[in-house]
């Protein structure tokens, strides 16, 4: 069987890695194409997958994204002629969507960002079969599929993933160093254009809070004040999940990695406008992520509730228990989506 897919953001290369490597020992062909955004590219690397870059950049202006949507189909329709695959999979993608209709391809994906409008609207349409978590907000209609996991578990499942110790020193950290993770993202994405996150003064509380306690490690999209500059990470990406097993916790603006230190067991801050289903429910069942929105009032409080993690000595033991009643309850996203892949394959006589 032949597949093709897209990795559009560093989340996307992390969720797939698994799978793609799986796929291959099963003797599939998994052709990757990949936008540079972050360090995508970068994590595509670290895990030696190969891949095909079709734009340089996300674009940052309304205009900017229209260009790169046209001309990445037209790069996208290009590979699928010559590649021939059978099934599109992935995350959605709206030029993945508009392929699938043309060349009349079945197309798998996974989702659990409510308000990428745009790319669910295309694979509303063109889509064959949209899985999403339990926690999802919206209804898709007939092409959705409820699965019992979170994307954070394609790769983090324990199934996948063992912290490694020695990932700590590899960072700049010393052994038994107490320290907690910051996220700040650039605010480039489709589903984020035109909102701006926390202010300046609401990062330097964060951070200065957490310096009073624990060493600051901040992971940032954008680039960083000076002042925040001696606490850049600046290790390479893939001991990321390594350094979240690890963290006391996690303050910033990024569902994706408020959700994966939840999954290992590291009490996240997440900070949005609107927020995530996903996130809801690991605050909600859990107790893992406490979600603030944007307004003042919201980031005050969200300073006050890391002031309180900071001060509970007791907090990364109920996380660490919070976490395994998660895993009992979740299954592994790789195993979830290849029992959905190897399905959609036979309904189709696809080998």
């Amino acid at each position: 069987m032949k597949l093709l897919l897209p990795v559009h953001h560093p989340a996307w290369a992390r969720q797939f890695a698994p799978l793609v490597e799986r796929l291959r020992e099963e003797g599939h062909t998994t052709t990757i194409v990949a936008i540079k955004k972050d360090v995508a590219l970068d994590l595509l690397d670290a895990y030696g997958l190969d891949y095909e870059t079709i734009a340089e950049t996300t674009g940052a202006t309304a205009l900017a994204k229209a260009r790169v949507l046209l001309q990445t189909t037209a790069r996208i329709a290009a590979i699928i002629k010559r590649e021939k695959p059978d099934i599109l999979i992935g995350r959605v993608s709206p030029m993945f969507a508009v392929n699938a209709r043309r060349f009349g391809l079945p197309y798998l994906v996974f989702e659990d960002t409510e308000h990428a409008r745009i790319a669910l609207w295309f694979c509303k349409r063109y889509a064959t079969r949209i899985l999403t978590g339990s926690g999802f907000r919206d209804d898709l209609g007939p092409k959705q599929r409820r699965t019992n996991t979170h994307k954070e578990l394609f790769s983090l499942h324990p199934n996948r993933f063992t912290p490694d110790p020695s990932a700590l020193a590899k960072a700049g950290l010393r052994k038994g160093e107490s320290f907690a993770i910051v996220r700040f993202v650039s605010w480039t994405a489709d589903h984020d254009f035109g909102e701006k996150g926390l202010t300046l003064e609401t990062k330097r509380r964060a951070v200065e809070a957490i310096a009073e306690r624990a060493r600051p490690v901040i992971s940032s999209e954008a680039p960083l004040p000076e002042e925040f500059e001696p606490y850049r990470f600046q290790a390479k990406p893939e001991l990321m999940p390594h350094l979240l097993a690890r963290a006391e916790l996690l303050y910033g603006e990024s569902a994706t990695m408020a959700a994966e230190a939840a999954v290992l067991g590291t009490p996240a801050i997440f900070c949005d406008h609107t927020g995530r289903g996903y996130t809801d429910e690991l605050e909600r069942d859990y107790g893992l992520v406490s979600n603030f929105e944007l307004d003042d009032a919201s980031q005050e409080a969200s300073i006050e509730n890391l002031k309180s993690m900071l001060r509970d000595g007791d907090l990364k033991r109920r996380s660490a228990e919070a976490r395994d009643r998660l895993l009992r309850d979740k299954r592994d996203g790789t195993d979830v989506f290849h029992e959905e892949l190897m399905a959609l394959a036979s309904e189709r006589g696809i080998r």
